[in-house]
């Protein structure tokens, strides 16, 4: 880890290290922590790395590297035995300490504090500004990597800068990992193997999939107003949209974000916007305007801790019943949860055909911790990634009602999807409100007219829940993530939703460790909700345990409503933090402990040496 105070280039340090350690053909995890604060505050980011693939962060360091002492303080209990603190002891922080009196009990349990003179190798590089780049230097050499991965992580970083800014942190980072060499040699903690032949991988976050996902999808217009944790979505498609005719709008407010994207759609545009759960809340009232329209609509929401403006830098899962219910009356929609950085790009791609195959909204949520961690994954395939644009009809095939002049755009069909017109289109002719409307898009109060009007639209819901693939089962095998093809071997079914899916899957291999065989049952596809292939995978379940970031359970809260049952056991997050698979396992095993008995008599061996461990 990596901490200190917002402006010491923290964040950028932190993906540099990430990035040289995938050089090294290792697997990496990332987690960001930063306030909501313009300036100041404490900002750390988490690099786990492993040479097996991993799903999640862990939360003990085995090297902590503080620009501050404040770092320390926060940051020195998740330090392990034989772990490494690396601070500057010329900081006015620690002026007159002696620091390893000052942490007397880390020290006892055999942490090592290191004195790297940071501020003045970064000076004597070129500046100040390169003080994290020397600390990246020091910590790549305390895990004895060879130098060269980061010169090349510093070269992809800043390439488009010019020479001499990389000659400068080449420098910076190169004078660290000598000071470290030169000093600390016998100090090297947990040397990391380098795999020559590891596959390329890429590094990618959950915002940068997602908007990858929808210019794969062939959005062409996205609109947005900056809003945390949702920003980088709209910096993404403007650093790549351009080269695949994406136009990108920061707009002055989300009402209009959503509105312009609307009219987009309309127009025969491909558009989407993003948000968190705060802007949404603006865009509701043109949510319910694409619904009766029956304009296609893609909508983002990265969920952050509410109510209002809540923990606006930290991460919750609060928002689904809001999106569930989201504007005034009944109306059909996709509420659709990816749980990897992978899966939002393929769910993005899917949400703009499935907006335009049954002309709805579709909610694509994911959150902070799963929009901001980067993760490595192989290059993502796109074969067989076929846009499906439904009913538009080409130019020359819409025709006019000779009766009435106009082309029947809201036309009742048996599966409740109308064939479809843009603008300018020959014998595509109608109007079209927000109120109650005819075939043709003219307003009327008629009860029988609006009788019809309201289940023609959820005709629709029998087409959209074939569409939609069921949820799945996850294990390990061979230190891979796999789909479980015989869950009802399992003890314990760990039941999640969105981004609480890599922790959870992580978890596993501690309670495999233990003694207790484990699998994961994941709900990407909330609505409409899957439930008959959802009601037959619990009965295969023995114990159940929801996992969810929120207070009230909402999904378990929806299972229950579909299928009268909930699962047998809980536990709920609403502190803002992700989930981490340790704490997750003791969670677990504490309700293995009380509740499932039986299965704490097969794992009590298994259990006991790894909790000595």
């Amino acid at each position: 880890m990596i901490g200190g105070e917002a402006g010491f280039g923290i964040m950028s340090s932190g993906e540099l290290l990430a990035k040289c350690l995938v050089h090294g053909g290792l697997h990496v995890y990332t987690n960001i922590e930063y306030p909501s604060l313009i300036r100041g505050g404490h900002n750390a980011i988490h690099v786990t790395a492993s040479d097996e693939y991993i799903t999640s962060y862990y939360p003990e360091l085995q090297c902590l590297i503080a620009l501050n002492k404040e770092t320390i303080d926060l940051h020195i209990k998740d330090v392990v035995k034989g772990g490494v603190v690396v601070y500057d002891g010329d900081d006015a922080a620690f002026a007159g300490q002696d620091v390893a009196a000052t942490y007397a009990e880390p020290t006892k349990r055999g942490v090592l504090f290191l004195n790297v003179p940071l501020k003045k190798l970064s000076e004597a590089a070129g500046g100040a500004i390169t003080k994290n780049t020397v600390a990246v230097g020091a910590m790549m050499s305390f895990i004895g990597y060879p130098f060269h991965f980061i010169q090349e992580g510093l070269e992809e970083t800043f390439g488009k800068k010019g020479g001499d800014i990389i000659t400068m942190n080449v420098t910076a980072a190169k004078s660290g990992f000598d000071y470290v060499a030169t000093h600390y040699a016998d100090k090297v903690v947990h040397p990391v193997k380098v795999h020559k032949d590891a596959p390329k991988r890429m590094m990618i976050s959950g915002n940068q999939s997602t908007a990858l996902g929808l210019i794969q999808g062939g959005c062409k217009f996205y609109a947005a107003y900056p809003m945390t944790p949702a920003t980088a979505i709209l910096q993404t498609i403007i650093q790549h949209g351009e080269a695949y005719g994406v136009v990108a709008k920061q707009t002055e407010d989300e009402l209009a974000a959503g509105l312009m994207a609307i009219g987009a759609n309309y127009a025969g545009v491909r558009a989407a916007c993003g948000t968190s759960g705060g802007g949404f809340s603006l865009m509701v009232e043109g949510l319910g305007l694409a619904a009766i329209a029956e304009v296609p609509m893609v909508y983002v929401d990265v969920q952050r801790a509410g109510p209002a403006t809540g923990l606006p830098t930290w991460s919750g899962q609060g928002d689904l019943r809001f999106l569930l219910h989201a504007s005034q009356d009944e109306f059909p929609r996709f509420v659709i949860a990816p749980g990897d950085t992978k899966e939002a790009f393929y769910c993005a791609f899917e949400a703009m055909n499935l907006a335009e195959m049954f002309q709805v909204p579709v909610l694509l949520m994911t959150d902070k911790n799963l929009a901001e961690h980067h993760q490595t994954w192989e290059p993502y395939t796109t074969t067989g990634l076929v846009i499906n644009r439904g009913k538009l009809l080409k130019e020359g095939e819409a025709k006019v009602d000779p009766s009435y002049r106009k082309f029947p755009r809201l036309e009742f069909t048996a599966d409740g999807v109308s064939p479809r017109t843009i603008p300018g289109q020959t014998g595509g002719m109608h109007t079209m409100a927000s109120d109650e409307q005819d075939r043709f898009g003219d307003i009327t109060e008629d009860p029988t007219n609006r009788t019809n009007r309201h289940l023609k639209r959820f005709a629709k819901m029998a087409g959209m829940a074939k569409a939609l693939p069921p949820p799945k089962f996850f294990t390990w095998a061979n230190g891979v993530v796999v789909e479980d093809k015989h869950p009802e071997q399992s003890q314990v079914t760990l039941v999640c939703w969105g981004g609480t899916k890599g922790p959870a899957i992580e978890s596993l291999k501690l309670l495999h460790a233990a003694g207790i065989k484990a699998n994961v049952l994941h709900v990407v596809y909330i609505w409409p909700f899957p439930k008959e292939s959802l009601e037959a995978m619990l009965e295969q379940c023995k114990h159940t345990i929801m996992v969810e970031a929120n207070h009230l359970g909402q999904l378990e809260g929806l299972i229950r409503e579909m299928l009268l049952r909930g699962c047998d056991a809980r536990i709920h997050k609403i502190d803002g933090r992700p989930f981490n698979p340790i704490q997750l396992y003791r969670d677990v095993m504490k309700i293995v402990k009380s509740n499932f008995t039986d299965v704490m008599s097969i794992a009590t061996e298994s259990y006991a040496q790894l909790e000595a461990k």
